[in-house]
């Protein structure tokens, strides 16, 4: 996929269909699921939370690919922090090094973020990275 073709999905309403052509166009070791996990989340304003898949990395790390459904009328804006720190919980640092999550409200706007972090032990102590995390709008 080129510059363009990507550019257009991008801007395009999000669909599940297309973020599976980016996903594999630009991860080479991208495991989609036929069928997305369900996941319970107590959040009142999330209509549906689902594991759409997963990305192997070097070195036996995974990021865990997320679709989370907002319930009508939420605004993704007004829950930024709210929407990274949903995803940010369900990284153990033993199974899942990061997640990709796509919000969506149902409106043209949709809200795609990238998490990371790390715990590493050093001369110092226990040392712990964390991604700002990284957003489209």
């Amino acid at each position: 996929m080129n510059k363009e073709q990507l550019q257009k999905l991008l801007n395009q309403r999000y669909d599940a269909a297309n973020w599976n052509k980016i996903y594999g166009s630009i991860f080479p070791n991208v495991t989609l699921f036929n069928s997305p996990k369900e996941i319970k989340v107590p959040e009142s304003w999330v209509k549906s939370f689902r594991q759409r898949g997963l990305v192997r990395l070097q070195g036996n790390l995974e990021v865990v690919i997320f679709e989370v459904v907002l319930q009508d009328g939420i605004s993704i804006q007004s829950k930024r922090v709210g929407l990274r720190n949903l995803v940010a919980r369900l990284i153990d640092e033993y199974q899942n090094h990061g997640v990709l999550a796509v919000f969506d409200n149902g409106s043209p706007e949709y809200r795609f973020t990238f998490a990371a972090k790390e715990t590493k032990v050093t001369k110092e102590g226990i040392e712990k990275t964390e991604t700002d995390s990284k957003r489209f709008t």
